[in-house]
Protein backbone atom coordinates (compact mmCIF):
# COMPACT_ATOMS: atom_id res chain seq x y z
CA UNK A 1 0.00 0.00 0.00
CA UNK A 2 3.01 2.15 0.42
CA UNK A 3 4.34 1.97 -2.78
CA UNK A 4 0.77 2.40 -4.42
CA UNK A 5 0.79 5.67 -2.16
CA UNK A 6 4.13 6.85 -3.41
CA UNK A 7 3.03 6.29 -7.18
CA UNK A 8 -0.14 8.23 -6.66
CA UNK A 9 1.48 11.09 -5.12
CA UNK A 10 4.76 11.07 -7.96
CA UNK A 11 1.92 11.50 -10.89
CA UNK A 12 -0.09 14.04 -8.74
CA UNK A 13 3.00 15.72 -8.92
CA UNK A 14 3.62 15.13 -12.49
CA UNK A 15 -0.04 16.72 -13.23
CA UNK A 16 0.76 19.12 -10.94
CA UNK A 17 3.56 20.64 -13.15
CA UNK A 18 1.92 19.45 -16.10
CA UNK A 19 -0.94 22.22 -15.20
CA UNK A 20 1.30 24.57 -14.65
CA UNK A 21 2.97 24.46 -17.95
CA UNK A 22 -0.39 24.21 -19.47
CA UNK A 23 -1.50 27.14 -17.62
CA UNK A 24 1.70 29.56 -18.72
CA UNK A 25 1.15 27.84 -22.31
CA UNK A 26 -2.21 27.03 -23.64
CA UNK A 27 -1.11 27.04 -27.09
CA UNK A 28 1.82 25.18 -26.29
CA UNK A 29 5.20 26.03 -27.83
CA UNK A 30 6.10 27.25 -31.21
CA UNK A 31 5.88 23.80 -32.99
CA UNK A 32 2.56 23.49 -31.80
CA UNK A 33 1.28 26.61 -33.21
CA UNK A 34 3.00 26.35 -36.65
CA UNK A 35 2.86 22.45 -37.28
CA UNK A 36 0.62 20.44 -34.74
CA UNK A 37 -2.18 22.17 -33.94
CA UNK A 38 -1.73 24.82 -37.54
CA UNK A 39 -2.72 21.26 -38.99
CA UNK A 40 -5.66 20.49 -36.83
CA UNK A 41 -6.87 23.98 -37.43
CA UNK A 42 -6.91 23.14 -41.26
CA UNK A 43 -8.43 20.31 -41.10
CA UNK A 44 -11.29 21.24 -38.49
CA UNK A 45 -12.21 24.06 -40.67
CA UNK A 46 -11.81 22.89 -43.99
CA UNK A 47 -12.13 18.77 -43.84
CA UNK A 48 -12.40 17.55 -47.12
CA UNK A 49 -10.18 20.38 -49.16
CA UNK A 50 -7.28 21.19 -45.82
CA UNK A 51 -4.74 19.74 -47.71
CA UNK A 52 -5.33 22.32 -50.74
CA UNK A 53 -4.65 25.14 -48.71
CA UNK A 54 -2.04 24.22 -45.73
CA UNK A 55 1.16 26.52 -45.89
CA UNK A 56 3.97 24.64 -48.66
CA UNK A 57 6.88 26.08 -46.52
CA UNK A 58 9.72 25.26 -44.63
CA UNK A 59 8.32 26.02 -41.55
CA UNK A 60 4.48 24.34 -42.06
CA UNK A 61 6.62 20.94 -42.32
CA UNK A 62 3.30 19.30 -44.72
CA UNK A 63 5.19 16.08 -44.85
CA UNK A 64 4.81 15.67 -40.82
CA UNK A 65 2.20 12.94 -40.29
CA UNK A 66 -1.27 13.45 -38.74
CA UNK A 67 -2.08 11.54 -35.83
CA UNK A 68 -1.88 14.08 -33.45
CA UNK A 69 -3.43 16.62 -35.19
CA UNK A 70 -6.34 14.14 -36.43
CA UNK A 71 -7.06 13.51 -33.06
CA UNK A 72 -6.97 17.29 -31.54
CA UNK A 73 -9.33 18.23 -34.86
CA UNK A 74 -11.96 15.33 -34.12
CA UNK A 75 -11.85 16.84 -30.45
CA UNK A 76 -12.85 20.15 -31.83
CA UNK A 77 -15.51 18.82 -34.00
CA UNK A 78 -16.81 16.68 -30.98
CA UNK A 79 -17.03 20.14 -28.59
CA UNK A 80 -17.97 22.35 -31.58
CA UNK A 81 -14.70 24.76 -31.63
CA UNK A 82 -11.04 24.86 -31.94
CA UNK A 83 -10.27 25.18 -27.84
CA UNK A 84 -7.04 25.06 -26.17
CA UNK A 85 -8.58 22.58 -23.56
CA UNK A 86 -8.17 19.52 -26.30
CA UNK A 87 -4.60 19.21 -27.06
CA UNK A 88 -4.27 20.22 -23.42
CA UNK A 89 -6.15 16.90 -22.33
CA UNK A 90 -4.94 14.68 -25.28
CA UNK A 91 -1.18 15.70 -24.08
CA UNK A 92 -2.00 14.80 -20.43
CA UNK A 93 -3.92 11.41 -21.49
CA UNK A 94 -0.96 10.94 -23.04
CA UNK A 95 1.28 11.37 -20.15
CA UNK A 96 -0.94 9.20 -18.06
CA UNK A 97 -1.13 6.34 -20.54
CA UNK A 98 2.73 6.72 -20.64
CA UNK A 99 3.12 6.29 -16.83
CA UNK A 100 0.55 3.56 -16.72
CA UNK A 101 2.27 1.52 -19.42
CA UNK A 102 5.35 1.95 -17.98
CA UNK A 103 4.36 1.03 -14.94
CA UNK A 104 1.73 -2.65 -16.45
CA UNK A 105 4.96 -3.45 -18.50
CA UNK A 106 7.65 -3.57 -15.67
CA UNK A 107 5.07 -5.23 -14.13
CA UNK A 108 4.40 -7.97 -16.24
CA UNK A 109 8.02 -8.28 -17.33
CA UNK A 110 9.81 -8.19 -13.89
CA UNK A 111 7.37 -7.38 -10.93
CA UNK A 112 4.51 -5.03 -9.59
CA UNK A 113 7.45 -3.53 -7.01
CA UNK A 114 10.04 -2.40 -9.82
CA UNK A 115 6.70 -1.19 -11.93
CA UNK A 116 5.60 0.67 -9.18
CA UNK A 117 9.57 2.16 -8.78
CA UNK A 118 9.50 2.77 -12.69
CA UNK A 119 6.49 4.81 -12.63
CA UNK A 120 7.84 6.94 -9.44
CA UNK A 121 11.11 7.62 -11.37
CA UNK A 122 9.35 8.89 -14.78
CA UNK A 123 6.98 10.79 -13.13
CA UNK A 124 9.12 12.64 -11.20
CA UNK A 125 11.19 13.45 -14.63
CA UNK A 126 9.55 16.98 -15.14
CA UNK A 127 10.87 16.35 -18.66
CA UNK A 128 7.31 14.32 -19.23
CA UNK A 129 5.13 17.06 -17.76
CA UNK A 130 7.16 19.55 -19.88
CA UNK A 131 7.16 17.56 -23.47
CA UNK A 132 3.55 17.48 -22.62
CA UNK A 133 2.46 21.03 -22.22
CA UNK A 134 4.58 21.74 -25.79
CA UNK A 135 1.91 19.96 -27.18
CA UNK A 136 4.19 18.37 -29.81
CA UNK A 137 3.99 14.66 -30.93
CA UNK A 138 7.03 13.76 -29.12
CA UNK A 139 5.06 12.38 -26.12
CA UNK A 140 2.57 10.43 -28.23
CA UNK A 141 5.91 8.81 -30.23
CA UNK A 142 7.64 7.64 -26.70
CA UNK A 143 4.31 6.20 -25.97
CA UNK A 144 4.19 4.36 -29.17
CA UNK A 145 7.83 3.42 -29.02
CA UNK A 146 7.71 2.22 -25.43
CA UNK A 147 4.25 0.35 -26.54
CA UNK A 148 6.27 -1.94 -29.52
CA UNK A 149 9.34 -2.64 -27.46
CA UNK A 150 7.57 -3.50 -24.32
CA UNK A 151 5.42 -5.71 -26.67
CA UNK A 152 8.07 -7.47 -28.34
CA UNK A 153 9.92 -8.52 -24.91
CA UNK A 154 7.00 -10.01 -23.83
CA UNK A 155 6.43 -12.17 -26.71
CA UNK A 156 10.15 -13.75 -26.13
CA UNK A 157 8.85 -14.68 -22.24
CA UNK A 158 5.33 -15.67 -23.61
CA UNK A 159 5.78 -17.08 -27.16
CA UNK A 160 2.13 -15.45 -27.76
CA UNK A 161 2.03 -14.42 -32.08
CA UNK A 162 -0.85 -12.16 -30.24
CA UNK A 163 1.43 -9.49 -28.95
CA UNK A 164 4.13 -9.02 -31.90
CA UNK A 165 0.30 -8.29 -34.01
CA UNK A 166 -0.16 -5.36 -31.38
CA UNK A 167 3.35 -4.42 -31.68
CA UNK A 168 2.92 -3.59 -35.36
CA UNK A 169 0.09 -2.00 -35.00
CA UNK A 170 1.75 0.65 -32.36
CA UNK A 171 5.10 0.73 -34.29
CA UNK A 172 2.88 1.43 -37.12
CA UNK A 173 1.12 4.36 -35.24
CA UNK A 174 4.74 5.82 -34.25
CA UNK A 175 5.39 6.19 -37.97
CA UNK A 176 1.85 8.23 -38.24
CA UNK A 177 2.72 10.27 -35.52
CA UNK A 178 6.44 11.29 -36.64
CA UNK A 179 8.45 10.82 -39.40
CA UNK A 180 11.13 9.31 -36.97
CA UNK A 181 8.73 6.96 -36.32
CA UNK A 182 9.20 5.92 -39.79
CA UNK A 183 12.76 4.49 -39.00
CA UNK A 184 11.38 2.89 -35.89
CA UNK A 185 8.96 0.50 -37.76
CA UNK A 186 12.55 -0.27 -40.39
CA UNK A 187 14.25 -1.31 -37.33
CA UNK A 188 11.74 -3.33 -35.34
CA UNK A 189 11.09 -5.19 -38.88
CA UNK A 190 14.81 -5.76 -38.96
CA UNK A 191 14.53 -7.30 -35.08
CA UNK A 192 11.99 -9.62 -35.89
CA UNK A 193 14.23 -10.98 -38.76
CA UNK A 194 16.95 -11.63 -36.87
CA UNK A 195 14.50 -13.36 -33.79
CA UNK A 196 12.91 -14.99 -37.00
CA UNK A 197 16.18 -16.62 -37.73
CA UNK A 198 16.70 -17.55 -34.42
CA UNK A 199 13.63 -19.17 -33.26
CA UNK A 200 13.21 -20.96 -36.96
CA UNK A 201 10.20 -19.67 -37.33
CA UNK A 202 8.69 -16.50 -39.51
CA UNK A 203 7.85 -13.88 -37.00
CA UNK A 204 7.80 -10.87 -39.41
CA UNK A 205 4.50 -11.70 -40.64
CA UNK A 206 3.21 -11.79 -37.54
CA UNK A 207 4.25 -7.96 -36.90
CA UNK A 208 3.57 -6.78 -40.82
CA UNK A 209 -0.17 -7.60 -40.57
CA UNK A 210 -0.25 -5.47 -37.43
CA UNK A 211 1.93 -2.39 -38.91
CA UNK A 212 -0.30 -3.10 -42.50
CA UNK A 213 -2.94 -0.27 -41.68
CA UNK A 214 -0.90 2.18 -40.53
CA UNK A 215 1.69 1.66 -43.64
CA UNK A 216 -1.07 1.72 -46.36
CA UNK A 217 -2.32 5.11 -44.32
CA UNK A 218 1.71 6.60 -44.25
CA UNK A 219 1.55 5.74 -47.92
CA UNK A 220 -1.10 7.46 -49.31
CA UNK A 221 -0.33 10.44 -46.97
CA UNK A 222 3.42 10.49 -48.44
CA UNK A 223 2.32 10.63 -52.06
CA UNK A 224 0.58 14.14 -51.76
CA UNK A 225 2.84 15.64 -49.83
CA UNK A 226 6.51 17.31 -50.98
CA UNK A 227 9.34 15.60 -49.31
CA UNK A 228 11.02 15.86 -46.58
CA UNK A 229 13.48 19.15 -46.21
CA UNK A 230 16.40 17.31 -44.80
CA UNK A 231 17.04 15.18 -47.95
CA UNK A 232 17.06 18.24 -50.69
CA UNK A 233 20.83 17.97 -51.26
CA UNK A 234 21.85 14.33 -51.11
CA UNK A 235 25.65 15.36 -52.33
CA UNK A 236 26.24 17.33 -49.36
CA UNK A 237 24.38 15.07 -46.70
CA UNK A 238 26.94 12.47 -48.08
CA UNK A 239 29.63 15.08 -48.07
CA UNK A 240 28.96 15.75 -44.24
CA UNK A 241 29.00 12.10 -43.10
CA UNK A 242 33.10 12.43 -43.48
CA UNK A 243 33.46 15.74 -41.48
CA UNK A 244 34.95 15.42 -37.73
CA UNK A 245 34.17 18.56 -36.22
CA UNK A 246 29.83 17.39 -36.58
CA UNK A 247 30.88 14.22 -34.88
CA UNK A 248 32.69 16.18 -32.53
CA UNK A 249 29.51 19.48 -31.90
CA UNK A 250 27.61 16.19 -31.91
CA UNK A 251 29.23 14.23 -29.13
CA UNK A 252 29.57 17.47 -26.91
CA UNK A 253 26.17 18.32 -27.29
CA UNK A 254 25.11 14.84 -26.33
CA UNK A 255 26.63 14.63 -23.03
CA UNK A 256 25.93 18.11 -21.74
CA UNK A 257 22.40 17.49 -22.31
CA UNK A 258 22.17 14.32 -20.78
CA UNK A 259 23.80 15.38 -17.96
CA UNK A 260 20.88 17.68 -17.27
CA UNK A 261 18.47 15.53 -18.27
CA UNK A 262 15.17 15.27 -16.63
CA UNK A 263 15.37 18.51 -14.70
CA UNK A 264 16.55 17.01 -11.03
CA UNK A 265 18.72 19.52 -9.18
CA UNK A 266 21.51 16.93 -9.87
CA UNK A 267 21.92 14.81 -12.79
CA UNK A 268 19.38 11.77 -12.79
CA UNK A 269 21.51 10.33 -15.16
CA UNK A 270 24.66 9.64 -13.19
CA UNK A 271 22.11 8.80 -10.01
CA UNK A 272 20.06 6.33 -12.04
CA UNK A 273 23.71 5.41 -13.22
CA UNK A 274 24.78 4.71 -9.96
CA UNK A 275 21.46 2.84 -8.77
CA UNK A 276 22.05 0.52 -11.69
CA UNK A 277 25.23 -0.47 -10.47
CA UNK A 278 23.41 -0.99 -7.03
CA UNK A 279 21.09 -3.21 -7.76
CA UNK A 280 22.80 -5.00 -10.91
CA UNK A 281 21.01 -6.95 -13.68
CA UNK A 282 19.45 -10.19 -12.94
CA UNK A 283 20.63 -13.11 -15.10
CA UNK A 284 17.81 -15.06 -15.16
CA UNK A 285 16.02 -17.13 -18.43
CA UNK A 286 13.43 -14.53 -19.03
CA UNK A 287 15.78 -11.82 -19.41
CA UNK A 288 17.50 -13.86 -21.89
CA UNK A 289 15.59 -11.43 -24.75
CA UNK A 290 16.28 -8.15 -23.12
CA UNK A 291 18.72 -7.82 -26.52
CA UNK A 292 15.31 -6.83 -28.76
CA UNK A 293 14.23 -3.58 -27.16
CA UNK A 294 17.74 -2.65 -26.33
CA UNK A 295 18.71 -3.06 -30.05
CA UNK A 296 15.78 -1.22 -31.05
CA UNK A 297 16.96 1.60 -29.01
CA UNK A 298 20.50 1.72 -30.00
CA UNK A 299 19.53 1.64 -33.56
CA UNK A 300 17.27 4.47 -33.00
CA UNK A 301 19.79 6.00 -31.65
CA UNK A 302 21.98 5.47 -34.37
CA UNK A 303 19.55 6.85 -37.35
CA UNK A 304 19.31 9.98 -34.91
CA UNK A 305 23.25 10.77 -34.90
CA UNK A 306 23.38 10.01 -38.62
CA UNK A 307 20.33 12.64 -39.26
CA UNK A 308 22.11 15.18 -37.58
CA UNK A 309 24.96 14.52 -39.38
CA UNK A 310 23.72 14.71 -42.83
CA UNK A 311 21.28 17.47 -42.01
CA UNK A 312 21.26 21.05 -44.14
CA UNK A 313 19.83 22.75 -41.64
CA UNK A 314 22.37 25.05 -38.71
CA UNK A 315 23.44 21.78 -36.95
CA UNK A 316 24.29 24.28 -33.54
CA UNK A 317 20.34 25.40 -33.31
CA UNK A 318 19.24 22.34 -34.84
CA UNK A 319 20.87 20.30 -31.48
CA UNK A 320 19.75 23.39 -28.95
CA UNK A 321 16.25 22.68 -30.22
CA UNK A 322 15.74 19.27 -30.38
CA UNK A 323 18.22 16.81 -29.41
CA UNK A 324 16.99 16.79 -25.54
CA UNK A 325 13.45 15.86 -27.32
CA UNK A 326 14.85 13.16 -29.06
CA UNK A 327 16.60 11.71 -26.20
CA UNK A 328 13.30 11.94 -24.41
CA UNK A 329 11.68 9.62 -27.69
CA UNK A 330 13.52 6.53 -26.44
CA UNK A 331 13.46 7.44 -22.33
CA UNK A 332 10.08 5.26 -21.35
CA UNK A 333 11.85 2.37 -23.42
CA UNK A 334 15.13 2.84 -21.83
CA UNK A 335 13.39 3.11 -18.34
CA UNK A 336 11.09 -0.55 -19.25
CA UNK A 337 14.43 -2.24 -20.07
CA UNK A 338 16.79 -1.15 -17.41
CA UNK A 339 14.08 -1.75 -14.86
CA UNK A 340 13.01 -5.19 -16.19
CA UNK A 341 17.01 -6.24 -15.98
CA UNK A 342 17.45 -4.83 -13.00
CA UNK A 343 17.01 -6.79 -9.47
CA UNK A 344 13.69 -5.69 -7.94
CA UNK A 345 14.07 -4.87 -4.13
CA UNK A 346 12.00 -8.11 -3.40
CA UNK A 347 14.59 -9.84 -5.46
CA UNK A 348 17.24 -7.90 -3.27
CA UNK A 349 15.40 -8.87 0.04
CA UNK A 350 14.84 -12.38 -1.04
CA UNK A 351 18.56 -12.90 -1.51
CA UNK A 352 19.40 -11.68 1.80
CA UNK A 353 16.63 -13.51 3.57
CA UNK A 354 17.97 -16.79 1.25
CA UNK A 355 21.74 -16.29 0.96
CA UNK A 356 22.23 -19.75 -0.58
Amino acid sequence: MAGAGLVLMAIAMCIVWFSLAATQNPHGVQDAWTIWNASARFIYGSPSNWLKIVPQNAWFHPDYPLLVSLNVAEGWSIVGSDTTRIPIALALIFILATIGLLYAAVAMGKDREQGMLAAIVISSLTVIAGVGATQYADLPLAYFFLATGALLYLYTIRQETGLLILAGLMAGLSGWTKNEGLTFMIICLLAIFVLSIKERRNLVTYLLSGMILPVLVILLFKTITPPNDLFVNKAQSLQQLFEASRYALISSSLVSTLYSFGSWPVSFVLIFAGYALLMRANSTAREGQIWLPVSILLLQFVCYFVIYLITPLNLANQLKNSLDRLLFHLLPLTLFSVFVVLLSPSEILTEKNDPM
